[in-house]
């Protein structure tokens, strides 16, 4: 995708949402359609969970963690970020990478975290009178939570909650703002035009990637890489949580029976948010704060020599 006329240069494409839910794919997408993600050293590779890759900056993500980490929260533990207000400390590093990553032309950027950080680039992006086009594409709670469960061995209970905070600190974070909305089920059952719709939508025409045949409909290339065969969570079942499922018939405007036979959790969201912190705690490695502050000085250099060099 390329600006049009009336469209200001200085723009960059924001993609929000929970983790698992399709960011990488729809990133993917925009990058084949024109938008730009540096490549090189500071691109997150693939692992055995994202075949394709993640297509997110690794100072974007040590950023954002950095941030949710002085206020207590984590990706896996967001909570703690509700009603938080930027530092100017933290403003001015998320300032000095803003610099860094707009001169090496980023049009596009992706990090599940950003629906909790969005309030601090925002805040750098008025600054500097940079234009944001924001999108969160949300996927159905309960394939979420299967993902995370054989990706991380996390309770589906759990991941139920973690993605309903999710969405709820998006949507506060995106008050007042212009949020286009992807469904994963779209995406992937019909990823071209979605991204045709996207272009319309953000003021943004999709690149012809290869001269289409007589038959072709234009801007059909666009969107292709989105492979659905790389889902494997595909259940459509409810939610297991009856506040996940309210609040999913709320987003979607359709309710859903508990699925039939299934007994409701006999666990509260209280006490499992506590059951996951206690058994996350156990795991954490000693030391931890040391090397969070390490990470510390690390980011503070990294970014001052960025900015002297001009990268």
């Amino acid at each position: 995708m390329t600006p049009t006329a009336d469209t200001p240069d200085h723009a960059v494409t924001v993609v929000l949402g929970m983790h698992r839910s399709g960011t990488s794919a729809l990133t993917e997408a925009l990058m084949d359609a024109g938008l730009h993600l540096p490549q090189g050293e500071h691109l997150v590779g693939s692992l055995a969970s994202n075949a394709r890759g993640h297509f997110e900056d690794r100072r974007v993500v040590d950023l954002n963690s950095w941030i949710m980490g002085r206020h207590g929260a984590a990706w896996d533990q967001p909570w703690p970020m509700r009603g938080v207000q930027p530092s100017r400390r933290e403003l001015r590093r998320v300032a000095r990478l803003w610099r860094v990553l707009s001169t090496e032309g980023t049009t596009v950027m992706k990090d599940p975290r950003l629906s909790l950080t969005l309030e601090w680039w925002r805040t750098v992006w008025q600054r500097t009178g940079t234009r944001v086009n924001l999108i969160e594409i949300i996927r159905r709670p309960s394939q979420v939570a299967g993902s995370l469960q054989a990706r991380n061995n996390m309770p589906e209970a759990f991941g139920e909650l973690l993605w309903k905070e999710y969405v709820e600190q998006t949507a506060i974070n995106t008050a007042g703002a212009t949020v286009h909305r992807v469904w994963h089920h779209d995406l992937m059952q019909e990823a071209p035009g979605v991204l045709r719709e996207l272009g319309r939508s953000l003021g943004l025409s999709p690149d012809l990637t290869s001269a289409p045949g007589a038959d072709a409909e234009p801007g059909l290339a666009a969107g292709t890489s989105v492979d659905p065969a790389l889902q494997h969570q595909v259940s459509d079942r409810p939610p297991q949580l009856a506040e996940v499922r309210e609040f999913w018939a709320a987003l979607t405007g359709t309710e859903e029976e508990p699925t039939a036979g299934a007994e409701e959790h006999p666990t509260s969201a209280a006490e499992i948010q506590a059951e996951y912190s206690e058994r996350r705690a156990a795991l954490m490695v000693p030391g931890k704060s040391r090397l969070g502050r390490v990470r510390d000085r690390w980011l503070d250099r990294w970014l001052g020599r960025s900015v002297k060099r001009g990268e």
